[in-house]
């Protein structure tokens, strides 16, 4: 019987978040534009247009099927629909803006501050795990890494927490890893090659929800608010 209503459930996830994935690339192309100082137009490319909705439909249906609460699923599309807008204009513009950026933020300690201290607390935490490491790594590459990806893990700590934060991090880094360094061996990257950071910490941010509390209770703790399943 479960599987009879999970099963609507998910074809409407992935319907939902194929919708929310276009609008999320016509939101980003509205906001490259508008702070595009050449005086030309930039669009978005047609695989962006196709990935990035495909994207978020999957994780939409991949949330639906691991998590039961509302909470839980709320935050989940809530995290990856920012981390998508963000890493969209990250990649065709080189920038990370301010503005959403600070929606994120507000948005997940309004949610938090529903709840009470506790989560509020958690969320806040959530925010200094996002910003010290890779700000640290921002000094110590000399601006290898811009202000704007360590502002960006803040507003994703807020809904994340303190550990689903960390642990996205990390995933991001090996993941970003795993990319760049087949690309430097043939050649196709070069050590001076900027990339855009934000697609790797939304790729670490999706393994974060989706296996954040198996992590955790490998390693004997347990996640707060709104997480657990």
């Amino acid at each position: 019987m479960q599987e009879f209503i999970l099963a609507p459930k998910i074809l409407f996830a992935l319907i939902f978040g194929a919708t929310i994935g276009l609008v999320t690339c016509v939101l980003a192309e509205w906001t490259v534009n508008g702070k595009w100082k050449h005086g030309r137009k930039m669009a978005l490319t047609v695989r962006c247009r196709i990935i990035a909705p495909l994207c978020l439909a999957l994780a939409c249906a991949l949330f639906t099927w691991r998590f039961s609460s509302p909470f839980s699923l709320l935050f989940s599309f809530l995290t990856l629909s920012f981390m998508l807008f963000n890493s969209l204009t990250d990649i065709n513009d080189g920038y990370i803006y301010d503005l959403p950026v600070a929606i994120m933020a507000a948005t997940g300690l309004l949610l938090r501050l529903y709840i009470g201290p506790p989560a509020l607390f958690d969320g806040a935490m959530g925010a200094a795990a996002g910003f010290f490491p890779v700000y640290s790594v921002r000094l110590l590459s000399r601006g290898g890494i811009g202000s704007g990806d360590a502002m960006l893990m803040v507003a994703a700590g807020t809904l994340l927490g303190w550990q689903l934060t960390l642990f996205a991090l990390y995933c991001g880094i090996v993941a970003g890893g795993l990319f760049v360094i087949p690309m430097l061996l043939m050649k196709k990257l070069k050590t001076k090659d900027k990339l855009p950071l934000a697609p790797f910490l939304a790729f670490g941010s999706l393994i974060s929800i989706l296996a954040g509390e198996f992590t955790c209770t490998l390693i004997g703790t347990n996640l707060s608010w709104p997480w657990p399943v």
